[in-house]
């Protein structure tokens, strides 16, 4: 990944998450967290996860795979995109991008970029 891509990707992630640990499930949250009028609940959130680690398991991922996520009582959902595979310090990544709708707010609908790790405990946000 050339030098500005990996610059980008850090900017998204700090400016949308703040610090986020990898070893921390609330940490990992972070992203999709944001103002007090967009927050997600935590089933929202565990719709996500499930989702997201559904998408990064699949034995056939592709560049442009799809998992879609849905909360039916708070209204909000998503789609998860499989962007390119890498590899860091030994690790197997993938890029994933999230097109996150919360139905009230602001900013009811965002974009978030992430690239998730498969790390000894799990897939793991790099």
């Amino acid at each position: 990944m050339p030098t500005h891509s990996r610059r980008r990707l850090l900017f998204i992630v700090v400016c949308t998450a703040g610090l986020v640990q990898a070893g921390d499930t609330h940490a990992q949250r972070r992203p999709f967290q944001g103002s007090r009028q967009t927050r997600l609940n935590k089933q929202d959130l565990d719709a996500m996860d499930s989702a997201t680690k559904e998408l990064l398991d699949r034995t056939d991922l592709a560049d442009g795979s799809l998992a879609v996520w849905n909360n039916p009582q708070s209204g909000a959902g998503g789609t998860i995109v499989a962007g390119k595979g890498l590899n860091r310090n030994g690790m197997a990544c993938r890029q994933l991008t999230y097109f996150t709708t919360v139905p009230e707010g602001p900013r009811a609908t965002r974009t978030t970029a992430l690239t998730w790790c498969r790390t000894k405990e799990g897939w793991k946000i790099g």
